[in-house]
């Protein structure tokens, strides 16, 4: 059996953050394998006055990372031996994001990618509450379809980057499909709420904040105001 043991090699990764949010800058992965994945940190790096930084470190293989400046992230796909220089401007984060340097194309492509699918997405959402599904759906798959294809014409340039950018072909069809099941559910919600307009209020039984059972019932003749929380939520929980 012969095993190859593959020498890792450095890769920097640098920059300009006009108007920065915070002093500091990430960059982390995702552990591959298992069924929990996990987020590691890869590097980090203090800003300095002028809002530029640089991070140094070893890679084997190429992989996809997220860089966070403190308040928004985007993607970066970074290979051994990479000499990546990026620049955004804070007030228009994904617009201004580009790259030079030694990497620069298939990163470049990336932003595109995030750019274009917020372009294509964003006339859509006011539409979302409209009752017109019959021309709402066939945009929506317009939609899907040109950003299939657009990622499948970067995945062939970019052959490093063939498996994420498969994986984001999956997820451009799942976000589709779940926008549609948005605005099916949203109009049967309508409907259902519409219908309950002027009958009485079901009686609704919880726990209070002393443990003690309340029942919407004992506010019977007083103006009562019933806030909904969510366990997902985390403002709702703290």
């Amino acid at each position: 059996q012969l095993s190859v043991v593959v020498k890792a090699q450095t890769t920097t990764f640098s920059g300009q953050i006009i108007h920065p949010t915070g002093d500091s800058v990430f960059l982390t992965y995702n552990t591959k394998g298992g069924e929990k994945q996990e987020s590691k940190r890869m590097a980090a790096a203090k800003l300095k006055s002028d809002g530029s930084f640089e991070m140094k470190f070893k890679l084997t293989e190429g992989n996809v990372f997220t860089f966070n400046d403190g308040t928004e992230a985007t993607k970066v796909f970074l290979m051994p031996n990479d000499n990546l220089k990026m620049s955004l401007h804070t007030s228009y984060f994904d617009e201004t994001l580009a790259f030079t340097g030694s990497g620069a194309e298939r990163n470049n492509a990336l932003a595109g990618i995030t750019l274009a699918s917020e372009m294509s997405w964003n006339p859509i959402y006011p539409k979302m509450e409209e009752d017109d599904t019959l021309s709402l759906f066939p945009k929506m798959d317009q939609i899907t379809q040109n950003t299939v294809s657009f990622i499948s014409d970067y995945a062939k340039v970019f052959p490093e980057m063939a498996v994420y950018l498969n994986a984001k072909i999956d997820e451009a069809q799942k976000f589709a499909d779940n926008q549609k099941s948005y605005v099916i559910e949203n109009l049967q919600f309508k409907s259902y709420a519409a219908s309950m307009v002027g009958k009485p209020m079901s009686d609704i039984v919880g726990i209070g904040i002393k443990d003690e059972k309340i029942s919407l019932s004992q506010f019977s003749g007083k103006i009562t105001v019933i806030d909904f929380w969510a366990t997902w939520c985390g403002p709702c929980k703290a």
